[in-house]
């Protein structure tokens, strides 16, 4: 849960290790996804090794991994290839089902949570790891905006109604009706309000009470599903009407007898009363066979076997785009590594800075004595002016070094430069 992902990285920046009480850790976060596990931990680059050992000791401590029980189940990646992973699975490509969307709002919780513990130990107010989620919910977004990862029903309840062609502007006409009594029916009622949550719908189940047992489970998913109404297999001849457009089947073997008798005494009794261009949508396992009165009728019956369809097309549009999304996802990896290699130059800036100010003061309390005839005003004037001069030559220093047109070895070969010929560090 998110409470205990929390936990988890919050006890392993207070973890004290064994026999030394440094702790190498900058930042760390903890995000569960796809059933892993996963620590995003940021360290000094001298200190890596360490940071492992520390984030090692943590978890067999604190899930209770004896010490022979070796480390098979921890992958373990660092660099690009680590910052290229969180991108990755916020985009969906790491997820079972490709483009998942439910993921990108598990990497913004861990965000969020970054960013309200604070959990920076640095003292220099640089959050890599905070910097590293917030560039994920953005690829993530970028991804999905860009490509068709996300796009198209990849569930059969979902596909169903991506069959049935709801139309998604303007006032719809007529209803919707389902037909079912278990978890299908469930799973159709919430994808039909989540998508259409304007729209007229009625649940026909075993039973009344089934239905609304059905109706209260899928309002607590989503709020407009609390606005169909209930009815029992038995109404069901007498309440399809004539604005019904859109019927879904989803008959399960529990009630299955039951639901089909009431289906196939609708359409001999009720046949009439189903309009041209009405659609029927379903998705029962095996279908209903009793349909050909209506098809000659114009009214369109769509099977489970043409769901399944859709989905293995939906599915291959996906495949098709994970290469484009793998291709921003690595621009977007190879971005963040320069910015984080900047952040190596800070410390040497800093550095420079406080020496340029030293030598600043130090030349200006040798000059003091020339200028003891100067007013106040004038001695001011004269401060400011040293101050500008030094920040003037240091100002092209910092540019260089902070060019967001660098690659990563620019970037690391400008940094050295800066150190060596500034003797810093």
């Amino acid at each position: 849960s998110e409470e205990q992902c929390s936990r988890y990285s919050q006890g392993l920046l207070r973890y004290e290790y064994p026999g030394d009480s440094a702790r190498p850790l900058m930042e760390a976060a903890c995000l569960f996804a796809n059933g892993r596990l996963e620590f995003y931990l940021a360290a000094p680059e001298t200190q890596r090794s360490e940071a492992l050992k520390f984030a090692s000791s943590f978890l067999r401590n604190h899930f209770g991994i004896a010490e022979e029980v070796p480390n098979s189940h921890v992958v373990i990646k660092s660099g690009k290839e680590a910052v290229k992973h969180l991108f990755e699975v916020a985009s969906g490509l790491r997820s079972p089902v490709l483009g998942e969307v439910k993921i990108l709002a598990k990497v913004k919780a861990c965000y969020d949570r970054s960013i309200a513990h604070g959990s920076s130990d640095s003292g220099s107010g640089i959050k890599p790891i905070t910097k590293l989620l917030n560039a994920g919910v953005r690829t993530g977004k970028l991804v999905r905006t860009c490509t068709s990862i996300s796009k198209g029903a990849i569930s059969s309840y979902a596909a169903a109604i991506e069959v049935a062609s709801i139309p998604t502007q303007g006032q719809v006409e007529g209803s919707a009706c389902i037909v079912g009594d278990g978890p299908t029916a469930r799973w159709l009622l919430i994808h039909l309000a989540r998508q259409h949550p304007d729209l007229s719908v009625r649940l026909f189940a075993s039973s009344e009470d089934a239905a609304q047992e059905i109706i209260r489970e899928a309002a607590s998913a989503v709020e407009a599903a609390g606005a169909t109404s209930p009815c029992g297999a038995s109404e069901l001849p007498y309440m399809v009407a004539d604005d019904c457009r859109w019927l879904f089947l989803s008959v399960e073997d529990d009630a299955r007898e039951l639901l089909v008798r009431a289906v196939e005494r609708t359409v001999q009794d009720k046949s009439e009363r189903f309009q041209r261009g009405c659609k029927i949508v379903d998705i029962s396992e095996p279908s209903l066979d009793c349909f050909d009165c209506l098809e000659r009728k114009g009214v369109a019956i769509h099977t489970a076997e043409s769901v399944h369809e859709v989905v293995s097309k939906n599915l291959a549009l996906r495949k098709n785009e994970a290469e484009r999304a793998s291709l921003l996802i690595a621009q977007q990896a190879g971005d963040f590594e320069v910015w984080l290699c900047s952040q190596g130059a800070f410390p040497y800036l800093q550095e420079l800075q406080l020496r340029a100010e030293e030598i600043r003061k130090d030349e200006s309390s040798k000059i003091a004595p020339k200028l003891k005839g100067f007013h106040h005003q004038d001695k001011e004037a004269v401060d400011i002016m040293t101050k500008a001069l030094v920040a003037k030559l240091l100002l092209p220093v910092m540019h260089s070094v902070r060019d967001p047109e660098d690659t990563t070895s620019e970037k690391r070969e400008k940094i050295m430069a800066l150190k060596n010929i500034f003797k810093l560090g």
